[in-house]
């Protein structure tokens, strides 16, 4: 049977916020902590991608140019163009 898993553990933080966007979320009942937590969960991810891209720049490169140079994608394009197990009548 599959546990539950357990709710992360909170930690109450003090931030500075704009008086009309919190002003703005109260009267949407937007969810303050929630939506904070949402925000940060993707700028963290947006630099995690950042730092990953960096740090496999070259091998990234090096892909690119072995497939421009091979011409791999566009060769099975062409024999597909080409093959044709049903001629046209």
């Amino acid at each position: 049977m599959l546990q539950p898993k357990p709710k992360p553990q909170r930690k109450s933080v003090s931030i500075s916020i704009s008086s009309q966007l919190i002003e703005d979320a109260k009267a949407l009942d937007v969810n303050l902590s929630g939506a904070a937590e949402v925000s940060i969960a993707k700028a963290i991810a947006a630099e995690k991608t950042h730092q990953w891209q960096e740090e496999n720049k070259e091998a990234i490169e090096s892909s690119n140019a072995y497939v421009r140079r091979t011409s791999v994608g566009q060769t099975s394009a062409v024999l597909t163009r080409r093959y044709r197990p049903y001629p046209d009548s």
